[in-house]
């Protein structure tokens, strides 16, 4: 296993493998992959903690996200009468570790973008911070990588017994977890799936590289 230095929890090449493990099972599945942020977060935690031994765990609520200089900010989660908050049908799902907060669905912040209704490039960018560089609200994030989180404990506890009620997710995150091997050891770029039918189906890890930290 390999380990970053104290600026980050893990390194960016062990956190880009995570996300293409992740993503290529998804895009396997054919889902809606913007907005299968708590996918991201229980396999990214569970991965987090069997193959790193980390106390990782899943955390909802809402977030926003500054990722260029421009006035966008990704916000995910719902607004009423201006006061940003979570529910069941507009939240978003990260990974906390002590201090840290870590968001494996960072590199499809563009997709995100373009769900919201607005068409904009965006980096392919890891996402990674310590809970002291969090803002308080909206108007604090000025600066790229800068960030808004609020926690939903009884939402987050909600939609992860959801999630292991479902068979078909509970075999996914499986898949994942053998699948996966941290860094230096090698990975297999495809495997062979099975679905709900017998057939075996290739699975390749996702296509999509990073190119730098928030």
């Amino acid at each position: 296993m390999t380990r970053a230095s104290n600026r980050l929890l893990i390194p960016l090449p062990d956190f880009e493998r995570i996300f293409r493990t992740i993503h290529g099972l998804l895009l396997n599945e054919k889902g809606e992959l913007a907005r299968a942020c708590l996918f991201f977060g229980i396999i990214g935690a569970s991965i987090l903690r069997i193959h790193y031994r980390l106390e990782a765990v899943v955390v909802c609520g809402f977030a926003a996200y500054k990722v260029d200089q421009n006035d966008d900010i990704l916000v995910l989660g719902t607004q009423k009468d201006g006061v940003l908050t979570s529910e069941n049908n507009g939240f978003h799902c990260l990974v906390q570790c002590n201090d840290w907060f870590l968001d494996f669905t960072s590199p499809l912040f563009q997709e995100m973008f373009v769900l919201g209704g607005i068409q904009k490039a965006c980096e392919r960018r890891m996402f990674q911070k310590r809970e002291s560089e969090m803002g308080e609200s909206l108007s604090e994030l000025h600066k790229p990588g800068h960030f808004l989180y609020g926690g939903n404990q009884e939402l987050t506890n909600r939609l992860v017994d959801g999630f292991f009620s479902r068979q078909a997710y509970d075999d996914i995150l499986n898949i994942c977890l053998n699948w996966y091997k941290p860094i230096p050891k090698k990975m297999q770029e495809v495997i062979g799936v099975g679905d709900s039918k017998g057939q075996v189906k290739q699975t390749r890890l996702s296509p999509i590289l990073l190119n730098g930290a928030w």
